[in-house]
């Protein structure tokens, strides 16, 4: 009974506190060219420099999406952006897509200027890493 007690408190606070607003991002859609994924320190950073891999990621405004790497298209699926308010009421764009292998996952995002930045985790804390990209 205790769990299933938490579990509605759970439930009612996230209510109250976290709330998503449909919202189109205009300004995810088109291509995107890969510059570097930071993975927590300087030495652990990834470039298409060291990696080999050249990748772009597109956007469509038909909400789809397709992962590009070294000329051919490995992932693509549907998605749909989102603005998450928080409970300090700090807004988070985010983005849920999917695809064959992956359903309903979500990544945060920021875009700054020509650059877009991918973060598993909605504060970006230590050790999370990002996925930095560039608008072609």
């Amino acid at each position: 009974m205790k769990f299933l007690t938490a579990a509605l408190l759970t439930i009612i606070v996230c209510a109250v506190s976290c709330t998503k607003e449909k919202q189109s991002d205009e300004n995810i859609i088109g291509q995107w060219k890969w510059e570097a994924q930071y993975l927590g320190s300087p030495v652990n950073t990834q470039t298409p420099q060291n990696t080999g891999i050249q990748e772009t990621l597109v956007f469509g405004a038909n909400n789809h999406w397709s992962l590009i790497q070294n000329g051919t298209e490995i992932k693509s699926g549907d998605f749909m952006t989102s603005v998450v308010t928080g409970r300090d009421n700090q807004k988070v764009k985010s983005l849920r897509y999917s695809s064959a292998t992956n359903t309903d996952s979500t990544v945060y995002y920021t875009i700054t200027g020509n650059a877009l930045q991918f973060s598993n985790d909605l504060i970006g804390t230590v050790g999370s890493g990002a996925r930095v990209y560039s608008k072609q």
